[in-house]
């Protein structure tokens, strides 16, 4: 015996049809909350509440005269039954729909509508200029909403060129500060000193920045000691302003301990594509064990250079891979490999990994790896 197939609309429930009662005439419910409380769609609600006789919207009676904005019924029978003869102020008669007269949708003629209805319905107050002290006319709800209030542009340019003058914003103070010679000289000079090298990732090659141990903002006699900056590269000066907001000298010997970076010489491997089957069971192919045993091994080495300890606090990841031909790879499975070969070498657990930057480039002659691996701060509750 074959399956009996389900009923497309079926039958309805004594439970349904007492909500239907229930819940049917009252309006404050929209179409999605009733048909949630009865369990059906709205359309089958609707087709079997015009069967029992239920009405939802009482039936709002339009006479002759009746005012609906701008325009006055002047027949209620039309061409269409649903529609209602009406004129306007201006003197254009057209048939409207009834529920859209109801209901607040036409409330006149194009020219009308187009018509500011701020003057008719809008209150208006009275309020003085806020530099000339002028009498004005405004609309109550911009006139509570905005503090100051002007006649004209002119007004207001000269209010805020006033205003600035004598108490300026703390941004342009420094904006200023910044483009002095005495701050280029200092910064020059902190450069000299670095050798024009960042500190953390030692590259020549990038743009660097003058970076401040103490706070520029916060210690205004010390903006132009030299005991307090350092060179940076622009990306390490980003990531570090990125993570320590309010910042002080011991964080960026902690953003620069916490580094470590290795170049891997040699074809890239994927994981993923590179599973074999023996036995029920699967396991790696040999290349695949052999690439991630020789990343081991010379991170393990980079390791002992710098003298850095096992990772267990959260950390970002900057991976280049610089690929030999452009023969489909995916990025994500060449991480995968990168992420494997590393776990419990350089960091605890790969779980630890909270930002990652990627990027597949070409090299036909000299394909490698780039691995740049930083530590985030561990007061951040958001990395995990």
């Amino acid at each position: 015996m074959g399956k009996k197939k389900k009923r497309k609309n079926p039958r309805w429930t004594k439970k349904q049809l007492s909500n239907l009662k229930k819940y049917y005439k009252d309006t404050t419910l929209t179409q999605k909350q009733l048909a949630h409380k009865i369990g059906r769609s709205f359309k089958s609600i609707r087709r079997k509440a015009s069967l029992l006789g239920y009405k939802r919207k009482k039936t709002i009676e339009v006479k002759k005269g009746d005012r609906f904005g701008f325009w006055i019924v002047t027949k209620i029978k039309a061409s269409k039954p649903s529609h209602l003869v009406c004129k306007c102020d201006c003197g254009t008669t057209k048939e409207v729909a009834k529920g859209s007269l109801t209901s607040g949708k036409s409330t006149g003629c194009m020219k009308c509508a187009k018509k500011k209805l701020s003057t008719l319905y809008k209150k208006r107050i009275k309020v003085k200029c806020s530099f000339c002290s002028k009498e004005l006319e405004r609309i109550q709800y911009r006139a509570d909403k905005n503090t100051e209030n002007f006649c004209n542009r002119t007004c207001q340019k000269e209010f805020f060129k006033k205003k600035w003058q004598e108490n300026p914003p703390n941004w342009k103070k420094l904006k200023k500060l910044r483009r002095t010679p005495a701050y280029r000289s200092w910064s020059k000079s902190i450069k000299e000193i670095g050798g024009y090298q960042c500190l953390r990732c030692g590259r020549t090659d990038r743009q660097l920045n003058s970076h401040h141990l103490s706070s520029f903002t916060l210690y205004p006699k010390q903006r132009f000691d030299l005991k307090n900056g350092v060179c940076l590269c622009v990306p390490c000066h980003t990531e570090f302003h990125q993570i320590y907001k309010d910042f002080t000298p011991n964080d960026l010997y902690h953003f620069c301990t916490n580094y470590f970076q290795i170049v891997f010489y040699g074809r890239q491997k994927t994981k993923s594509n590179n599973y074999k089957m023996g036995n029920n069971n699967f396991y790696i192919d040999s290349k695949v064990r052999k690439y991630e045993t020789e990343l081991k091994n010379l991170a393990k080495k980079e390791m002992k250079k710098q003298g850095l300890s096992l990772l267990t606090t959260p950390i970002t990841m900057d991976v280049v891979f610089y690929v030999i031909d452009k023969r489909r790879r995916d990025i994500d499975n060449l991480m995968k490999t990168v992420a494997d070969a590393l776990n419990k070498v350089v960091y605890k657990d790969d779980s630890l990994i909270c930002v990652i930057h990627m990027q597949k480039r070409l090299d036909r002659d000299n394909p490698r790896t780039e691995i740049e691996i930083g530590a985030l701060d561990p007061n951040n509750t958001n990395y995990f």
